[in-house]
């Protein structure tokens, strides 16, 4: 039978699969320009061109406990070439609360008497008296070792005090991970690998509070500088180095997050 036809040398039955066959392709075509903006989005907007591109990234709170505990004391830099991580910064201030904290989790791992715990104060306190320090950790885009203070290493540290002064630190040690020091801050912080190279820095202070002094107007900053280029952690409130009277003792060790612990480590 022949096909009807309302526009006369066309065939209406053609017309219709020629139809349907460039509904099809717009639909695949359609359907491959929507997975494609999928694939985009999950690659995109999950990453801003500011973040971590490598395993370790900067150091992450567990908790929102923790990040109230550490905000006046953590900071953290990066340094980016075309994309390249070239420095990642991280660095806590060992300010009074830390101390105390770090005293008293140390003392209830290692079951330390009373006597000894004074002591362990004592010498804490000592060392806050007469040092400005920092817990640093440095990563610079590869695994390879970071030699802070050698003449040989590609980047120096240095501090800005809240006169303004330039130091050079008077101490660079660099952290064993079964440390005390490296352990307390594990319980706290993700990050903690052996991607990142850990140190504690120590710059030389006067103890403004005990002299009676004021201190100094300018904000406290860690500069870590190189040929490759140089970040900055700022500390606008300078007290977090020189302490307050009315400052309260935290107790981060009797509220560690649930199943965290420390490992095996040397007192």
């Amino acid at each position: 039978m022949g096909t009807i036809s309302h526009n006369p040398g066309k065939s209406t039955t053609g017309a219709r699969a020629r139809l349907r066959l460039c509904a099809c392709a717009r639909a695949a075509v359609l359907g491959a320009l929507v997975a494609l903006v999928a694939l985009g989005a999950g690659c995109s907007s999950a990453r801003k061109r500011t973040d971590p591109a490598t395993i370790s990234g900067n150091l992450r709170f567990r908790d929102e406990e923790t990040v109230r505990r550490f905000a006046k004391s953590y900071r953290s830099a990066s340094l980016y070439q075309d994309f390249r991580t070239v420095l990642l910064a991280d660095a806590i201030a060992m300010d009074q609360p830390y101390r105390r904290g770090f005293v008293q989790m140390v003392g209830k791992t290692y079951l330390l008497s009373d006597a000894d715990m004074e002591a362990m104060a004592r010498a804490q306190e000592t060392e806050f008296a007469g040092t400005i320090s920092f817990l640093v950790f440095l990563y610079g885009g590869s695994n390879r070792p970071i030699p802070l203070g050698d003449a040989a290493s590609a980047w120096r540290v240095l501090l800005q005090d809240d006169d303004g002064q330039v130091l050079a630190p008077a101490t660079i040690e660099k952290l064993r991970l079964e440390s005390p020091a490296y352990q307390y801050l594990n319980l706290y912080f993700y990050g903690l690998d052996r991607w990142s190279q850990a140190f504690k820095v120590s710059f030389p202070k006067l103890d403004k509070t005990l002299l009676g002094q004021r201190l100094g107007r300018q904000p406290v900053t860690l500069i870590v500088t190189g040929l490759s280029g140089t970040v900055r952690m700022i500390w606008a409130d300078p007290r977090v180095f020189y302490g307050s009277p009315a400052e309260p003792a935290p107790s981060p060790a009797a509220t560690a997050p649930a199943g965290a612990g420390p490992r095996a480590a040397k007192p």
